[in-house]
């Protein structure tokens, strides 16, 4: 009797040491876990209007935000998804201790002025997000002329080939780090940017391209100047622009009429 009492004490005693042994292990395979997939270093690729720092704060939250294999299988784009310009973000695990975030972003085109905010359009007139304040990196367009519009419809206008131009005129703005301070049409859709006190008239949306390359090739020589740079002549053949001098601003130097213009300078860009 004495003897079996004895032994089932001996077993219950085996039976504590193994399950604590089995939960020593389990502890120390969490803890090893965790450790050897810490997240020490972040790559962030895709990203235009957000900074890396920008994108990480946005990204990495939850409970499992330093752990490389559990993080990249939660939900991500539940962090980001009332972020504008954002419109999918997914990460990788490159390494136990790496992981690369993945940003695509919506190509947005312009924005235009509605009411107390501001609408921002995709390459096919979809207005994509609205903001109170504007965002800097989008052109800001005036000249597009409608009474109502709504996030996910299109902007009303009767001329939609205009977006295919502002796509176009946007991409080689950004291309060229020439982003001015607005771009306005016309009611024939002409062009016209400003850059502070610099008014240029691009005209039609042909030959863009060599308009902007000579827009881009100029500006610096007009820095604190005023006047109108004619850009609207342009064409494969034609090189020839002309700046019209606004001389209002040196009027205290010269002594001149406020009104007065200085002679048209003609300047001939080279190939």
């Amino acid at each position: 009797m004495k003897e079996s009492q004895y032994r089932k004490k001996i077993d219950k005693k085996i039976f504590r040491i193994i399950v604590a042994g089995i939960l020593g292990i389990i502890l120390l395979s969490v803890i090893a876990f965790f450790v050897c997939f810490r997240i020490t270093e972040i790559e962030v690729d895709g990203n235009h209007h957000y900074t890396e720092k920008e994108i990480q704060k946005m990204v990495m939250k939850g409970p499992f935000k330093s752990n490389s294999i559990l993080f990249p299988m939660t939900d991500i784009e539940e962090n980001t998804k009332d972020t504008p310009f954002i419109q999918a973000i997914t990460v990788e695990r490159l390494s136990p201790n790496k992981i690369a975030i993945h940003v695509v972003e919506k190509e947005l085109i312009g924005y235009v002025p509605f009411l107390d905010g501001y609408m921002y359009f995709d390459k096919k007139g979809i207005i994509a997000e609205s903001t109170v304040e504007p965002l800097e990196g989008v052109p800001y367009i005036e000249g597009l002329e409608f009474d109502h519009v709504a996030l996910k419809d299109k902007l009303p206008i009767d001329n939609e080939d205009i977006f295919n131009t502002i796509l176009s005129l946007s991409r080689m703005i950004a291309k060229n780090e020439i982003e001015p301070d607005r771009i306005v049409l016309d009611k024939k859709y002409n062009i016209t940017l400003y850059y502070g006190d610099i008014q240029v008239t691009m005209g039609e949306d042909s030959y863009l391209e060599e308009k902007v390359t000579h827009l881009a090739a100029i500006l610096p020589y007009l820095e604190e100047k005023k006047g109108l740079l004619h850009l609207e002549n342009i064409t494969n053949d034609a090189k020839n622009v002309t700046f019209e001098k606004d001389v209002a601003s040196d009027s205290d130097e010269d002594s001149q009429d406020s009104g007065e213009k200085d002679k048209t300078i003609e300047a001939e860009s080279t190939d």
